[in-house]
Order: C-alpha cells, then sequence, then structure tokens
C-alpha cells in the first residue's frame, strides 16, 4: 500500500512537471529541467547514486545508463555555426528498475522523455512515456517520438533537423557530485562544429 501511494504521488508530481515543461519558460534556454521548474522531488529509492569512484568505460558510456534517475544529452553548434541550434534531450524516472511495476496498463511508465530544441528566437519540444515505442533508449539511440539521436552512427534527427554527427574522443570525464559528465567535439555534415554533452545522476 506505501509502494503505492508513493507511485502515484510521483505519477502527479511527473505529470506536473510535464505540464510546466511544455509550457516553456519565458526565454529559451538550451536545457531541459523537469525537476527545476516544480517545487517537488521525485522519489530516489532504488536509483544509482553519483559517487567519486565511478567507473567510466567507452564506448559503452556513450549509451544509456537506466541505473540513474536522470540522464541528458545536449548537443550544440559552436561559435562558428550561421545556424546555430541547441538540443537537450532528456530522460526522467519515477520507478527504479529494482521494482515492479505497479500498474498493469500498456500506458504505465517508468520514466518519461522530454526534447527541447532552440534555433534561434525558436523553440520546438516533444514529451512522451517511454511505452509502446513513443519513446526511450536502446543500445544505440535515444528517441522521443519522431526526435531521434544515435550515438553509434552519429545521425541527429528532429522536424527541422537532420545531419549526421562526427565527434572525437571524449574530454576528460567528470563528477560533481550530481552528475557524471562528458563532453565530446566534432564536426556535423553540414559543416558546424559541434558539442555533445552527455550526463547522467540524480
Amino acid at each position: 500500500m506505501k509502494r503505492l501511494l508513493m507511485m502515484t504521488v510521483a505519477g502527479f508530481i511527473l505529470a506536473g512537471a510535464v505540464y510546466l515543461w511544455r509550457q516553456g519558460p519565458d526565454d529559451s534556454v538550451g536545457t531541459t529541467d523537469l525537476i527545476g521548474q516544480t517545487n517537488f522531488e521525485l522519489p530516489s529509492i532504488g536509483f544509482a547514486k553519483v559517487t567519486a569512484d565511478y567507473t567510466w568505460q567507452f564506448p559503452q558510456d556513450y549509451g544509456p545508463h537506466s541505473a540513474y534517475q536522470r540522464e541528458q544529452w545536449q548537443i550544440k553548434t559552436l561559435d562558428d555555426c550561421p545556424t546555430p541550434f541547441s538540443l537537450t534531450i532528456e530522460r526522467v524516472s519515477v520507478l527504479s528498475e529494482d521494482f515492479p511495476q505497479v500498474r498493469s496498463s500498456a500506458w504505465a511508465t517508468r520514466s518519461i522523455l522530454t526534447a527541447d530544441l532552440t534555433q534561434g528566437d525558436t523553440r520546438s519540444t516533444r514529451a512522451s512515456r517511454a511505452v509502446l515505442g513513443l519513446a526511450g533508449t536502446d543500445e544505440q539511440q535515444v528517441w522521443v517520438e519522431d526526435w531521434s539521436w544515435n550515438w553509434v552512427s552519429g545521425h541527429l534527427h528532429t522536424d527541422s533537423l537532420d545531419m549526421t554527427l562526427t565527434l572525437g574522443e571524449t574530454t576528460e570525464p567528470t563528477t560533481d557530485g550530481t552528475w557524471h559528465r562528458y563532453t565530446r567535439t566534432g564536426q556535423a555534415d553540414t559543416g558546424c562544429s559541434v558539442e555533445l554533452t552527455h550526463q547522467f545522476g540524480t
């Protein structure tokens, strides 16, 4: 009963966070922050903690880290690009994979994924539950509806972007107490320099 109550509360919190996120801030930013736009904290029971002794393993760490409650991929152009953009895809989970799903519905979800794209003064968003193929991650890519980033092929796709990125080696990975994080820079096939920041934590 206690676990069911916890999940019900978490569901309302998550729904409220998505609603606020879809409204959008007054000014466009390069990252989404579902938690930061609410006065609530999601239950973190069962999720991995960020610790200084994390052992990095590449290329495995280019992919998803479902044991952690939050994960972000941010791809943005650097100063030399005449058509700048910033895309952040974020996963937020409310139920650890260590616990069984409470609801039997096909729409019952452990996670929700959001995507936020800024191009100049234009902002576009996507948000969906990680069910029925609507959004999710696998060993090659992360996607939210028809937007996707494939770190194996380097293919990036949204309504207004369709390009292939060639990324170099990672910078020295860091841990700041909240996130494990690394950065890679490279080139898009459009000729623009790009930077990927991938982080996961709580």
